[in-house]
């Protein structure tokens, strides 16, 4: 059983580590998914209930669900990387 929670654990890793390179082609699309939220929004930092502030993962209140976490990238950053990088 645990050989299969590290698999797992090991394709988020993964998963994680793509999607993050490509939202640093946008500095401000990468702020809004993995920054501190400040207009509530149900980005990852809300849905993992952590972010990095001053190079330190740190808890912080605003938490969210996975369907809220799953609509709120379906709105707004997918069509944002679709507008600024999808018609090159």
């Amino acid at each position: 059983m645990s050989e299969a929670k590290v698999k797992t654990y090991e394709k988020h890793r993964d998963d994680l580590r793509k999607v993050k390179q490509l939202l640093r082609m946008d500095k401000e699309v990468y702020e809004a998914v993995f920054g501190v939220s400040e207009k509530n929004e149900a980005n990852y930092s809300a849905y993992i209930g952590m972010a990095k502030k001053n190079g330190k993962k740190q808890p912080i209140e605003k938490k969210c669900s996975q369907e809220d976490f799953y609509k709120f990238l379906k709105s707004s950053w997918i069509v944002c990387l679709w507008m600024k990088w999808g018609k090159r």
